[in-house]
């Protein structure tokens, strides 16, 4: 729906450390985390589809990177179409006929 979208997959350092994480937060019981399980293995069949992988092994270095690419992609040249033009209009004046 959204072809200009950033997609980013988070994701734990492993699939037992998912299960320790779910498990260590004692705040679901074990059809839930059974059941957050399951539903995880169907979003990895997509990870392929997405931009960028960030594994969240710390928060802070996820963090950061979320922020680093998010920054790096504002510099792409297919998201500064019109800075672009821009230039190529004001470099004109500088053109030489041959």
């Amino acid at each position: 729906m959204y072809p200009d979208a950033l997609l980013l997959f988070t994701m734990p350092p492993s699939a037992k450390e998912l299960e320790n994480r779910l498990v260590g937060r004692g705040t679901e019981t074990p059809e839930v985390i059974s059941q957050r399980l399951a539903i995880s293995c169907k979003e990895s069949q997509y990870m392929n589809k997405y931009d960028y992988l960030i594994i969240n092994d710390s928060l802070e270095r996820a963090v950061d990177q979320v922020h680093n690419i998010i920054q790096a992609e504002h510099f792409k040249v297919s998201r500064n179409t019109k800075a672009i033009s821009e230039m190529k209009s004001q470099l004109k004046m500088f053109e030489r006929s041959n």
